[in-house]
């Protein structure tokens, strides 16, 4: 992935994001071609207007040791963002699904719509 977009930044184009489930935390060796080595990707999660809930991570309890899926935007588009969020309702937290507000139709964990929140940007463009 790296090298295709560093090809496509090469050409001129500035406008390209990198998303979905990477199964690797952000520490991982196999990202570190896409958060570290040199890379301006940006990662979602840190723009100023990403609005937080404490919980860093995408999947399951949403942990630091579950953020496994990402926004990462290049530099123009992560300049474009006006907000961003993680949007739990669809999984159920923790053992009782109390750790954040999901859908009341939700009354047991076989309910829910995934496993993974939704981690999403507004970006105006």
């Amino acid at each position: 992935m790296r090298e295709i977009y560093d090809q496509r930044r090469s050409e001129g184009i500035e406008l390209i994001v990198i998303l979905g489930d990477l199964n690797d935390t952000p520490e991982s060796k196999p990202l570190e071609p896409l958060l570290a080595d040199g890379s301006d990707l940006r990662d979602i999660s840190v723009h100023q207007s990403f609005s937080s809930d404490g919980r860093p991570g995408t999947y399951a309890n949403g942990t630091a040791s579950n953020k496994i899926d990402y926004l990462l935007l290049s530099p123009t588009l992560f300049d474009r963002v006006k907000g961003g969020s993680i949007f739990r309702k669809g999984v159920w937290g923790g053992k009782n699904g109390t750790l954040f507000p999901h859908y009341e139709e939700m009354t047991k964990a076989i309910h829910a719509a995934s496993d993974h929140a939704a981690i999403w940007a507004d970006i105006e463009l």
